[in-house]
C-alpha cells in the first residue's frame, strides 16, 4: 500500500513537472524572443542615427563648399571686371551678373541655417537698419554681403568712366579698398566656418601658405 502510495505521489510529481516544463518553455522562449526583438529595435534606431547624423555632416561640408564657391564667383566677376584694361565692360551686363552673383550668395547663406549655419550677412541684420545707416568708412565693414556691395558699387562706378577720365584713378584706388576689405572679410567668414566643422569633424587641412595661422579656404 505505501510502494502504491509513493508511486502514485512519483506519478503526480512527474506529470506536474511535465506540465510546468510545458507551460513555462514557451513562456521562456517568448521572453527570450521579446528580448531579442527589444535589441534588434535598438541596433535598428543606433544605425538610422548614425546615418542620420552622417547625412547631417555631409549636409554641412557640402554647405560650407557651396557659400564659398558662390562667394568665390562673385569675387572672380568684381576682380575680373576691375583689371578690364582698356577692354570695355559694358554696364549693364555687369549689373546683371553682379546680381545674379549676389542672390546665389545670398541664397547659399540664408539657405545654411537648415544646416545650423547662422551667419550674419548684412550690418543690418546684426545692428538694426537705423543704426547700420550711420556707418561711414569701407574700411568698417566686416558683413559679407555689405563687403562684397560695397565693391561692387565701386566696380560699377569705375566701368562707368573712361579711361582718361580724370575721375578714373580716384575710383580705381577706392575699388582697390573696397577689394581688399572684402577679401579680407571673405578670409574670416571662411575661417569661422572652417573651425566650426574643425568641432565636429574630422578634417585634413591642407593649407599650402609659409605660416598658416587658421584654417583657411
Amino acid at each position: 500500500m505505501q510502494d502504491a502510495l509513493y508511486g502514485l505521489l512519483g506519478g503526480l510529481g512527474g506529470a506536474a513537472i511535465a506540465a510546468g516544463a510545458a507551460y513555462w518553455g514557451p513562456v521562456k522562449a517568448q521572453k527570450e524572443a521579446l528580448r531579442e526583438a527589444e535589441r534588434q529595435r535598438e541596433l535598428a534606431q543606433a544605425q538610422a542615427e548614425a546615418v542620420r547624423a552622417d547625412e547631417r555632416r555631409m549636409a554641412r561640408l557640402a554647405r560650407v563648399a557651396l557659400i564659398r564657391r558662390r562667394i568665390g564667383d562673385w569675387m572672380h566677376l568684381l576682380m575680373f571686371n576691375m583689371h578690364s584694361g582698356s577692354r570695355r565692360v559694358d554696364a549693364e551686363s555687369f549689373a546683371t551678373a553682379a546680381l545674379a552673383a549676389r542672390n546665389a550668395v545670398s541664397e547659399a547663406i540664408y539657405d545654411g541655417v537648415s544646416e545650423g549655419f547662422l551667419i550674419v550677412a548684412t550690418e543690418a541684420s546684426q545692428r538694426g537698419l537705423q543704426e547700420s545707416q550711420i556707418r561711414i568708412g569701407e574700411e568698417e565693414q566686416t558683413a559679407i554681403l555689405d563687403a562684397l556691395d560695397l565693391f561692387t558699387r565701386r566696380i560699377a562706378t569705375l566701368i562707368s568712366l573712361s579711361d582718361d577720365d580724370p575721375r578714373w584713378p580716384d575710383a580705381a584706388r577706392a575699388a582697390s579698398r573696397a577689394g581688399n576689405a572684402a577679401m579680407k572679410v571673405r578670409a574670416e567668414l571662411s575661417a569661422q566656418l572652417i573651425s566650426r566643422l574643425l568641432d565636429v569633424d574630422n578634417l585634413d587641412v591642407i593649407d599650402t601658405r609659409p605660416n598658416p595661422v587658421n584654417p583657411r579656404w
